[in-house]
């Protein structure tokens, strides 16, 4: 009954109204679509290219299972400097040494370096976060074997569902689960809200110095539309002077004729003046020219840095959360874990393996989610690196 009431009072709030039935129609499509983009994003040759890499390459692969290496911001302090290093600049496009040769080369703004540092930084992060991502699927394992057995098992009618021996093998996996350390740590979400606080400075950086040389662009064009105006309103007024001065000289071109002759010297070096003010006008011109395609250029580079430094920020927000919920859910796991050893009882043992159960498939999900953010941030970062070397060529 009261699921009929519900069923009732729910029914007119989406037939009834048709404002409402849109609204629920425009919300369904608007998550579709959403999710649509985010499954072409997945199967984009980048994101494919990348995976290969990461799964592709041993060395990778054994970083990324490592269990002993703690997190470090900077390579220099890490022991293991030289194998992230090698992950960097395999995953990184451009390489960060090929960059780090142009730095040297050309004069490049000194917020792109910053952008393309802070690259390097959070391909370090993605790295462990993956490596986060490995072990703990590596040691939800365990708790698999906990999770077939009691699939395995036929639920009887008697209060009690395992037997001694499958008690003891789950309490032999509970507590191994409980001793292994938690692959992610808040250490790793501490780096990422670091991250999150880097891109937000380098966002601001960029957005004032793109506002900035956006102003002295207009200010510049403004300076050459009254340029052209003023020479075009000069132009006017010295033909209408010529003119002038041509139908009175009609008049006493005879009595005037010494008067004339001084007049035409003296006019002629003044073209000639006047001439060679314009050439040199010209030149400068030209050369104002190329610092504003100069700036156009930065401007450009600026911008496309802007929007790479945004979406990053963006990622780096939702992975923290992931990686939130997936600490909370693992120390969550290993409590009562604990809590069950402690007891030792059979109806806990099977209360906490129901409600590892009921959340293993949401578990695995956000699993995979980080994962995959993961690598979509690397393929951010490529593609803005990318994107501002082709501003620079």
């Amino acid at each position: 009954m009261s699921w009929l009431k519900l069923k009732k009072s729910s029914t007119p709030s989406c037939r009834g109204d048709d404002q409402s039935s849109r609204r629920c129609l425009d919300d369904v499509q608007s998550k579709l679509n959403v999710n649509e983009e985010y499954v072409k994003a997945l199967r984009t040759k980048s994101f494919i290219e990348i995976w290969d890499k990461v799964h592709g390459d041993e060395k990778i692969t054994a970083a990324l299972l490592e269990t002993k290496c703690s997190f470090s911001s900077s390579a220099s302090l890490s022991p293991y400097a030289g194998a992230y290093s090698y992950i960097s600049d395999r995953l990184l496009e451009p390489r960060q040494c090929d960059l780090s040769d142009m730095f040297k080369s050309s004069h490049l703004h000194h917020l792109l370096i910053d952008f393309f540092d802070s690259n390097t930084e959070a391909c370090w992060t993605c790295v462990h976060l993956l490596r986060g991502v490995a072990r703990t699927q590596s040691n939800y394992n365990v708790i698999r074997k906990i999770i077939k057995l009691s699939r395995n098992t036929p639920s009887p009618s008697s209060s009690t569902t395992y037997s001694k021996e499958q008690c003891q093998f789950m309490f032999t996996k509970l507590a191994l689960f409980a001793k292994l350390e938690n692959p992610l740590s808040s250490t790793e979400i501490l780096q990422l809200d670091k991250l999150r606080n880097q891109c937000r400075s380098i966002l601001d950086r960029l957005t004032k110095t793109h506002k900035r040389i956006g102003r002295k662009l207009r200010f510049m064009r403004l300076c050459n539309k009254i340029w052209w105006l003023f020479l075009i309103v000069a132009c006017g007024a010295l033909a209408a002077v010529t003119l002038v001065l041509g139908v009175h000289s009609l008049v006493g071109i005879v009595a005037a004729t010494p008067i004339l002759l001084t007049i035409n010297l003296h006019t002629l070096m003044s073209f000639f003046k006047f001439v060679f003010k314009i050439k040199c006008f010209g030149f400068r011109r030209r050369s104002s020219g190329r610092v504003n395609m100069n700036m156009k250029k930065i401007d450009a580079q600026l911008d496309a840095a802007a929007k790479g430094v945004f979406i990053l920020n963006q990622d780096f927000g939702t992975m923290s959360r992931l990686a939130m919920r997936l600490h909370d859910e693992i120390e969550h796991i290993k409590t009562i874990s604990r809590l069950c050893l402690r007891n030792r009882k059979t109806q806990m043992l099977e209360e906490v393996v129901k409600e590892i159960v009921a959340h293993e498939r949401c578990f695995l999900e956000q699993l995979d989610e980080l994962e995959e953010h993961a690598y979509l941030c690397l393929m951010t970062i490529n593609r803005a690196r990318r994107l501002i070397l082709q501003q620079l060529s």
